[in-house]
């Protein structure tokens, strides 16, 4: 049986916080913004609040790519530069 995808964002937000954000500061990072087109997984935040990048998380079974237009719609929407999809695994 395959993890959930709260397994996957388990993983994600262990790279994020050795990457060096801090999960706790809503300056830094979002979980689940409701959005006109749905909910973003995780926004992070530049310095000036303002949305840097869109990270889009799936299944440790799903290959990430899948959630490509999803993310892109969702950066698109929120003027983000950059776009992550990860499964936990890649």
């Amino acid at each position: 049986m395959p993890a959930p995808e709260a397994f996957s964002r388990v993983l994600i937000d262990k790279e994020l916080e050795y990457s060096g954000w801090d999960l706790l500061d809503s300056h830094q990072v979002r979980f689940e913004p409701h959005l006109r087109d749905g909910r973003a997984d995780h926004l992070l935040m530049d310095k000036n609040g303002g949305v840097l990048c869109v990270l889009e998380a799936k299944r440790e079974n799903k290959d990430p790519y899948d959630a490509k237009e999803q993310a892109r719609g969702y950066a698109e929407n929120l003027k983000a530069p950059f776009v992550i999809l990860s499964n936990g695994q890649e």
